[in-house]
Formats: structure tokens, sequence, C-alpha cells
């Protein structure tokens, strides 16, 4: 990915194959030197030059779990207020785009899927101080943890904001289902930190591989459970997640406290 100012009407983030000799063109404004085609890999940005920081969120989609041949970059620019962390949702602020990437322009091999990525800048015939900071980037492993609620006592009805009150001494179900995506490396020894909310009291819980063999669920140890002030749950899950086991789901159960609340 390169950013370029040029002029303050041509302020940009574009990005190209770097390896690729149909990614240059010949600069004929400064005879013998080269520029990145954009193509359309191209979007302007008025402020990208301004004396301030800006948040930049970058986003790689494979075609699929299992195909990495092919997939979407997507950066969203201005996404974050970088003091606060706070989401910026404002369209006027944020720019958004996305485009295809074909793996095998990198020269990728079955024994060779790695790749070295960064970030390039110019600033034509003007000069000043390009700082970059990550915030975060991806570990060996690509993967999401989806939370749930269940009111057992009203048919297993999921909780929701619209949907937020139960009754007093009433079966509640968390559940949170861990999906692995991928990566270099499988996820093992997934140690967890759940936050028991206030007026649940959680009693037992089960740990469920959906896609291994037998399908069984782990009981959690019921010493998990036995501090009635705990705050916190800590377990280890028992089996890893792998390209073969993708899913996990935890499941919680307990119940509300005698007096209805809202969760």
């Amino acid at each position: 990915m390169n950013v370029g100012d040029g002029n303050n009407g041509d302020r940009h983030i574009a990005g190209n194959y770097p390896a690729l000799a149909t990614t240059y063109k010949s600069d004929g404004d400064y005879p013998g030197f080269f520029t990145m085609d954009h193509g359309k890999n191209y979007k302007l940005h008025s402020n990208l030059v301004d004396g301030k920081w800006h948040h930049v969120t970058i986003t790689w989609t494979p075609k699929s779990d299992t195909d990495h041949s092919q997939g979407t970059i997507t950066y969203a620019y201005n996404d974050k207020d970088p003091k606060s962390g706070i989401p910026i949702t404002d369209p006027n602020q944020v720019v958004q785009t996305s485009f295809n990437i074909d793996t095998k322009n990198f020269g990728l091999t079955e024994n060779n899927t790695k790749l070295y990525w960064g970030f390039t800048g110019s600033t034509g015939k003007y000069s000043e101080n390009n700082l970059l900071v990550f915030e975060s980037i991806p570990s060996f492993v690509d993967a999401e943890a989806v939370p749930a609620i269940y009111d057992d006592s009203q048919g297993g009805t999921e909780i929701t904001e619209s949907n937020n009150t139960v009754d007093p001494n009433s079966d509640i179900r968390y559940t949170y289902t861990l999906n692995y995506k991928g990566w270099t490396k499988n996820w093992d020894k997934i140690s967890t930190k759940v936050d028991v909310p206030d007026h649940i009291k959680f009693t037992s819980g089960t740990i469920t591989y959906p896609n291994s063999a037998g399908n069984k669920p782990h009981q959690i140890n019921p010493s998990v459970f036995s501090n009635s002030n705990a705050t916190k749950l800590n377990f280890l899950l028992p089996d890893k997640l792998t390209p073969e086991s993708r899913t996990a789901i935890i499941e919680l159960h307990g119940k509300t406290e005698k007096m209805p609340r809202k969760l």
C-alpha cells in the first residue's frame, strides 16, 4: 500500500503488486523515473497531510476459510478518534474502499505461504515527517467469539436489546461460540476469563466441539462455580481448534436473582 501526497489536490492512498513490472509506468515529467500505476485501487483523502493523527483499519478477507488464493482488502480511514478510540460513524469523515487481491501475484507456493507487508509513502518534491504507529496486528490465530443469552424458563427465548427483561429466579443460559478462521497456528490452550454479570449466579457449564468426532459435551469443573462472590470465571478449554475442528461452544447455566432485573 502506498501513501502519496504530490500536491494538495492529490493526497491519496493506493495499492498494487510491488513485484509485477506492469505495476510501474514511466514518469513523463522525470525521464528515467517510474511511478506506481494505481489503477482502480486509488482513493483521494483531502486531510491526509494536516499534522494530525488519523486512524486506519485494514482488513483482509479471503475468498473462503480454505481458499486464500483470492480475497479483498478493505481499509477505513478516519474510522476512530485517535485519542479516545471511539468509532467515528459520520460518512462525511470516514472514507472506506475495497479492492480485490489475487495472491498468485505474490509468487506464493504450497511450501511458501508467507508475505512481508507494509507501507510506503512519497511526497514528491516536498518533504515532511511520515509517522506510523501500529495499534494492533493479527497474531498467529484469526478467530472470533460470538456471545448470546437465552431465557430457558421461557422456552429458550433469546435476550436482546429490545427483549431484555426476565422474571425472578429464571433459568438463564449464556453461550459463547468460538470460531477459528485460520492462520499459521492452531488455536490451542484457550484460557477463558468470563465476566459474571450482576444479579446472575452461574451453577454449571459445558464445552462442545460440534465438528469433532463424538461431539460430546465436556463438563466444566464444578469448582469454577463454587465461589459465589466471583466476578470472573476462569477455565481452560480441553481441546484445540484446528482447520478440521473450527468451532467450540461454551454454555454457562445459571439463575437470575429473586428480584426482576434487566440484563
